[in-house]
């Protein structure tokens, strides 16, 4: 009987001991890592579509316990920099030319996620070139079965080639034509029944080409100039960027950014098909005219 509770014993003190242990070894492990804050860095504070994006970036990084700082490029100086880079986990370029930044940037030990362009070797948020493209291809298809379609762009640019893709996908073997917007000379005695601009040089260009005529018209992004063309009936549609959600969607990016220690990826943000006939639902004027919710 002693035999059996000194064997008791000794096993309540083991068991004990390996709590004590755990509770220990539990105090000293790595606590989750918390977002400290994010710079978001741009070349003009200013604007409806920066509005939108910080808006959705500001959300996302508030929910991981974060602030969001805004600086202007043209007044960011990373090297003679006042106050301390610890101050966050990650840095945001909203740029044109992120090139011209990037090197700098990198220079601080610090994860910079770029906004909007395609960088190789870069962490990347931008907006689904090829699925918006898609949409547009699909909406021609079903408005002009067995129709032509004019698609104005340039193939060695990497976006209009995404852009371009995915129409292509979208029409489903409509029939269509690919001139670049400096040789719509070539055009001959094209009717196509519908014209899709892939930049902002194409617009210009199919606008000039098409005159007065009625050829449906469709562009790429939520712009000041393609809503008022949209209102007046010279633009049938767009493929409209969300920059909501694209600030939303980089914001979340922090989470695989640190987990991961700045490797490279590239997360895409949907594009939603805009029409005259639809430009004024609820959904779209949350988009296109954040100004007016």
């Amino acid at each position: 009987m002693k035999r059996t509770a000194i064997f008791a014993l000794i096993c309540a003190a083991l068991a004990a001991g390996l709590i004590i242990w755990g509770l220990g070894a539990s105090d000293g492990a790595r606590p989750a890592e918390r977002i400290q804050g994010a710079l978001l860095l741009v070349e003009d504070d200013t604007g409806t579509y920066l509005m939108q994006l910080r808006k959705g970036l500001q959300e996302a990084v508030q929910e991981r316990g974060g602030t969001l700082s805004v600086e202007r490029l043209s007044d960011f100086d990373p090297v003679n920099r006042q106050t301390s880079y610890e101050n966050y986990s990650a840095l945001y370029l909203l740029s044109e030319k992120p090139e011209d930044y990037l090197p700098a940037l990198h220079g601080k030990d610090i994860p910079v996620i770029v906004l909007g362009k395609e960088v190789r070797g870069e962490i990347c948020a931008l907006p689904d070139e090829e699925a918006g493209g898609r949409a547009l291809g699909a909406h021609a298809a079903a408005l002009f079965p067995g129709g032509q379609v004019l698609i104005i762009g340039n193939e060695l640019e990497a976006r209009d080639t995404l852009r371009l893709k995915g129409i292509m996908a979208g029409l489903a073997g409509l029939s269509s034509t690919l001139l670049d917007p400096g040789a719509l000379d070539r055009a001959g005695t094209l009717q196509p029944d519908a014209i899709m601009a892939l930049s902002d040089a194409s617009l210009d260009a199919a606008l000039a080409l098409r005159g007065q005529d009625s050829t449906a018209l469709f562009g790429f992004d939520a712009a000041e100039t393609r809503l008022a063309l949209m209102e007046s009936g010279e633009l049938a549609g767009i493929a409209a960027d969300d920059p909501y959600a694209l600030g939303y969607i980089a914001g979340s990016m922090l989470d695989d950014t640190l987990e991961d220690d700045g490797k490279p990826f590239v997360r895409l943000s949907p594009r939603r098909l805009v029409t005259r006939e639809n430009m004024y639902d609820a959904a779209n004027v949350k988009l296109i005219f954040p100004l007016l919710h």
